[in-house]
């Protein structure tokens, strides 16, 4: 054998040992829920948002709010928080940690008048955690975030449901309204919320004066990070 065809049975050899002995590299795969935390055993959900609105310097004393959260590009000039969550992928980690959806706010037509039903489902807790100027944990909720433009009183304390929200069917299939609505935890009734509250609030002013306003006084910046924490709330025994 030939020093030329040594030299080039080496490098063949010392080529095949390498791709032999080199690990393969594999993406990871894709994050089913990004930006969302599901933990079962807790009965919690919780996902990355960030605060949606700023009420300047001096503070604007009013910014009605029809949402607690939504996402982008859909109600941030009316809501608390945005996220990049996808409403329909909350639904899915709610599902995970045992929570059954009931329905969003529905209306019926009587005679002279529209009849409103409150929404539906399991009860859920709302909180917001974020940190504070000197990096401490704080737990909020949306009494602490939203008052009554007419008296300054807090946003009543209590339970939301678990609407889920609605699923029609359309030119490209299957639509999650609350996808393309943004309507992720609600305030007022749009009859699209993935989170609702029980009462029913309407989001039309001639129907229902507009009232809950961010509260200037506890409202972190704009942009501020915040995580939303949903838990499930046994029922009543």
């Amino acid at each position: 054998m030939s020093a030329r065809v040594r030299a080039a049975a080496a490098v063949l050899l010392s080529s095949a040992a390498l791709a032999w002995t080199a690990p393969v590299s594999t993406p990871p795969p894709p994050d089913p829920l990004p930006h969302i935390r599901v933990d079962p055993a807790r009965g919690r959900v919780e996902f990355d948002a960030r605060v949606a609105l700023t009420l300047g310097d001096p503070p604007r004393a009013r910014v009605f709010l029809e949402q607690f959260v939504c996402t982008p590009d859909t109600k941030e000039h009316e809501s608390l928080l945005v996220t990049d969550a996808r409403p329909s992928h909350v639904h899915a980690a709610l599902l995970a940690v045992g929570l059954t959806p009931g329905k969003p706010v529905t209306w019926t037509s009587e005679p002279g008048r529209v009849v409103p039903h409150p929404p539906e489902g399991d009860r859920v807790r709302v909180e917001f955690i974020h940190r504070d100027d000197q990096g401490k944990e704080v737990v909020r909720t949306p009494s602490d975030w939203a008052v009554s433009a007419r008296d300054g009183v807090p946003w009543p304390a209590g339970e939301f449901v678990f609407a889920g929200s609605i699923l029609r069917d359309g030119p490209g299939g299957a639509a999650y309204l609350a996808d393309r609505e943004g309507t992720l935890v609600g305030l007022a009734s749009f009859g699209t919320e993935v989170i609702a509250w029980p009462v029913v609030i309407s989001h039309e002013a001639e129907v229902q004066a507009p009232e809950w306003i961010a509260s200037a006084e506890s409202l972190p910046p704009l942009g501020t990070p915040v995580v939303v924490r949903l838990t499930a709330v046994p029922p009543p025994e």
